[in-house]
């Protein structure tokens, strides 16, 4: 998946199987960078969740 998603977010492919294009993609701040779409669908999962719990607390009142 992350080979699907990582041209959008780094603007290019790059073959992490190849010792020197893994350099390039780690010195361009690919790992950090990767993560990212994982970390926002985490993110509006987790506020999905904490609003359905509100609003299931509010509705016992």
């Amino acid at each position: 998946m992350c080979g699907d998603i990582r041209p959008q977010i780094m603007g290019k492919e790059y073959n992490t199987m190849d010792p020197e294009e893994l350099a390039r993609f780690i010195a361009n701040d690919g790992a950090n960078k990767c993560r990212l779409p994982a970390e926002k669908a985490a993110q509006i999962a987790a506020e999905i969740i904490l609003e359905e719990l509100a609003d299931g607390i509010d509705g016992l009142k």
